[in-house]
């Protein structure tokens, strides 16, 4: 499993894309498309799905999953301009809810209920993981330059 790690720096290389997923099952399909975001922080390749405004020279932490060197970013601070990007959703949180409720509430019912607490568990392990990496970049930046003697 990717480890969650933050670093900080100066972005360089900034790429704006989309990724586009979709299927097709017995009929017209559908498809959607998410921004991405992908840049450089110091010598890492980082890579971040959404939109955020992060533009070249702006000083930036990021905490993310590193996958053999580049970093999946969950967390962005831009700290040039004070804005955060990322963290768990609220729709996460009420799909964590329901899960949770109707899981309980169904659990005496063959492996339904059971199914859906697995469910919410792997949703609360998301929620978990993204809610860390906000928490990671809001964190105080280290001072720069040389340290004192």
């Amino acid at each position: 499993m990717a480890r969650l790690v933050s670093l900080s720096g100066k972005v360089s290389q900034v790429s704006q894309s989309s990724m586009t997923h979709g299927s097709a099952w017995h009929g017209p399909g559908s498809d959607s498309t998410v921004p991405a975001l992908s840049f450089r922080v110091g010598d890492h390749l980082t890579y971040y799905k959404g939109h955020p405004a992060v533009g070249e020279g702006d000083l930036v932490t990021v905490a993310g999953l590193d996958d053999g060197g580049v970093i999946k970013a969950l967390a962005i601070r831009n700290r040039s301009t004070g804005v955060d990007y990322g963290g768990a959703t609220a729709l996460q949180y009420l799909v964590l809810v329901v899960a949770t409720l109707v899981g309980l509430l169904t659990v005496t019912v063959g492996g339904l209920g059971l199914l859906l607490l697995a469910i919410a568990g792997w949703i609360w392990s998301r929620v978990r993981r993204r809610s860390h990496a906000l928490t990671m970049v809001r964190a105080p930046s280290p001072p720069r330059g040389p340290k004192p003697v």
